[in-house]
């Protein structure tokens, strides 16, 4: 059981170049921010862009619904979680990664 002939690949939305916004000269982080900027490498372009998004949405669950930084929240409905998925990235034994500073580069399994 679990088994099969598909693979488990997650692609987050800050890997998405075009996912971006010019950013203000008063722009600021809040400690979310900067959680995210520092856990996912994010740039104040990505940052801007979320809080847009967020804004058009009116809601950052439904940001993160819809535009996921991680497995746990690709997995997210309306802020509650369909399954047990605390332990995928575990149970599928590897993990998905990009290298960094390269925006063409592909996924590594």
């Amino acid at each position: 059981a679990g088994r099969g002939d598909f693979e488990l690949v997650f692609i987050p939305w800050f890997w998405q170049d075009e996912y971006r916004a010019k950013v203000p000269a008063e722009f600021t982080t809040d400690a979310d921010e900067r959680h995210l900027k520092q856990t996912y490498d994010l740039d104040d372009e990505q940052l801007q862009w979320r809080r847009q998004k967020i804004y058009e949405l009116k809601s950052e669950d439904k940001f993160k619904q819809e535009y996921p930084c991680n497995i746990q929240e690709a997995f997210l409905f309306s802020g509650r979680p369909q399954s047990s998925i605390p332990n995928i990235p575990k149970r599928q034994g590897r993990s998905v990664t990009r290298q960094s500073g390269n925006a063409n580069s592909q996924p590594v399994v």
